[in-house]
């Protein structure tokens, strides 16, 4: 258990929300946020085009179009449903309504960056459980709770390590949290999932007052620039969130590109079905060439090499060539990169860059092996 020394404002570090990189760099395939490369839906193109007549008008502040057709969905009351700018704003009030100065948020090490610095925005104190190949444990979530505890915060499948929470464990999890203590289980990567010991926890929403669910429009629907996300949770903290939340978080083209988004099950499986693909392919090819990676459950793989040093010059071998990753000293894995799952061409173009990239390290030094097999 990892516990961080409460910050001042000017303390906080800033979230790296993306790399910026000059004009002349031949960035080919921008593969460093986790965003859907094959697009958002036509459905929600064309709603997004249609609201055009309406940019004079305010938009719905209560979001009860959106909210219906999550409901709708996602099989849960509408009434116990919040919508905001992203779930990055739901996480933030969150953290607000929960938590305060000299409290503690609770969440498993190499987790979302936002968890903790939402939590050092406000004063409280980020909490860090030990984690088992990069897994979380409930044991160890537990173990941290204390007298102090605020809130547990778990994404599953993770950012950015593409690890997940399953099923049994979420019900021993949000069984044994005191009932006082809320768990948000952050499920941006929800819809990535094919494992059949997966559980996004709405299931568990009336049985556990306690449980929040998060979920975003950024990832497999493609909406990313139109920020929106929703949660549900218990009338009380539907209640709070409200309260704090602007009254006019969600352009009303956003919300109408989300309603759209979700009636095209189409869209949504083909991306499942390219991600699924490519990913099984990738760890294939990373496998042979004996590059380290964790399994995700998300549109992204986390490789692991075998030091710092190896880890950046292979980030900047790759972006020599037109491929951008996301480095990730700001997680404490300096020796990782997290690539996103892209198109076609954006993957035939990573894997060949990262077979010479591996076939190059090798040569150069063949008797100071950079131990790429990890025997």
């Amino acid at each position: 258990m990892t516990k961080r020394n409460e910050s001042k404002l000017q303390d906080v570090p800033q979230y790296l929300a993306g790399i910026q990189h000059s004009g002349d760099e031949p960035i080919i395939s921008d593969l460093s946020l986790n965003e859907s490369r094959l697009g958002p839906s036509e459905f929600a193109v064309s709603a997004f085009s249609d609201a055009r007549s309406t940019l004079w008008r305010y938009p719905d502040g209560s979001h009860s179009r959106l909210k219906e057709a999550v409901a709708g969905r996602f099989k849960v009351d509408p009434n116990r449903i919040v919508c905001g700018a992203g779930a990055d704003e739901l996480i933030t009030l969150l953290t607000r309504l929960l938590a305060g100065a000299g409290d503690e948020i609770v969440f498993p090490e190499f987790s979302f960056i936002m968890f903790s610095l939402n939590a050092l925005r406000i004063g409280a104190l980020p909490v860090e459980a030990k984690t088992a190949g990069f897994a979380p444990l409930v044991d160890s979530l537990l173990a941290c709770i204390t007298d102090r505890t605020r809130a547990v915060f778990v994404a599953s499948p993770n950012n950015p390590t593409g690890t997940y929470l399953a099923r049994n464990d979420v019900r021993r999890l949000v069984s044994e949290i005191p009932s006082h203590i809320p768990l948000i289980l952050d499920g941006a990567y929800s819809e990535y999932m094919g494992c059949h010991d997966y559980s996004d926890g709405l299931e568990l929403i009336d049985e556990f007052p306690n449980l929040i669910v998060l979920r975003s429009f950024s990832k497999i629907f493609g909406l990313a620039s139109l920020r929106i996300g929703w949660c549900c949770a218990s009338r009380s903290i539907v209640d709070g969130l409200e309260r704090l939340r602007g009254p006019y978080n969600i352009s009303g083209p956003a919300q109408a590109a989300a309603v759209a988004a979700l009636e095209d099950e189409a869209h949504i499986k083909m991306v499942r079905d390219h991600n699924r693909r490519w990913h099984d392919r990738i760890a294939s090819v990373f496998t042979r060439i004996g590059l380290r990676f964790v399994p995700s459950g998300g549109n992204f793989i986390m490789t692991i090499f075998p030091d710092p040093e190896t880890a950046n010059r292979a980030y900047h071998y790759l972006r020599a060539r037109g491929v951008l990753t996301r480095q990730l000293r700001d997680y404490m894995l300096p020796h990782c990169l997290r690539i996103t799952i892209g198109t076609n061409s954006d993957n035939e173009l990573l894997l060949q860059s990262l077979e010479e990239f591996v076939s190059l390290e090798r040569h150069i030094d063949p008797a100071q092996s950079l131990r790429l097999n990890y025997a």
